[in-house]
C-alpha cells in the first residue's frame, strides 16, 4: 500500500523520496509530520488525564467500600474525596480510636498515595 494516502482530487501526497525531486513535497511531508506529532502529544495528554480521573474514581470507590465494610465505621457518615491519588476523609466520629481507624483503613487501599484525615472527634 502506498503511504501517504491520496487526498482530495485523487492526487497522492508525495513520499519523502519524491520530495528530493523538488516541488512542494518536502513541505507537505514536514507539515504532516508536525501534525502527527502534535496530535500524538494531545492524545497522550488526554489519555493521561483520563487515566488519572479513572484512577481517582477507582480509588474513591475502593476507599468508600472499605470504610463501609469495616464493622466499626460502616454507620458513619464520612465524606471522601480523591485527587491524584491523595485521599481526604472528613466527617465526625465519637472517639479518637475510631478516627485512627478511619486513617488506617484508608491507607490500606492499594493505590492510595497519601491520606489527609480531616475527621474530627465530637462526643
Amino acid at each position: 500500500m502506498r503511504y501517504p494516502p491520496k487526498v482530495e482530487g485523487g492526487a497522492p501526497l508525495p513520499l519523502a523520496s519524491e520530495g528530493a525531486r523538488g516541488g512542494a513535497g518536502p513541505v507537505l511531508m514536514e507539515r504532516r509530520s508536525i501534525l502527527l506529532v502534535v496530535g500524538s502529544l494531545a492524545l497522550a495528554t488526554v489519555s493521561r488525564v483520563f487515566a488519572q480521573e479513572t484512577s481517582d474514581d477507582l480509588l474513591y470507590d475502593r476507599v468508600r467500600r472499605q470504610l463501609v465494610n469495616d464493622r466499626d465505621l460502616k454507620i458513619l457518615d464520612l465524606e471522601v474525596t480523591v485527587e491524584e491519588g491523595v485521599v481526604t476523609v472528613s466527617g465526625y466520629v465519637r472517639t479518637e480510636k475510631i478516627r485512627g481507624r478511619v486513617d488506617k483503613v484508608a491507607r490500606k487501599v492499594k493505590g492510595v498515595k497519601e491520606v489527609i484525615n480531616k475527621v474530627a472527634v465530637r462526643p
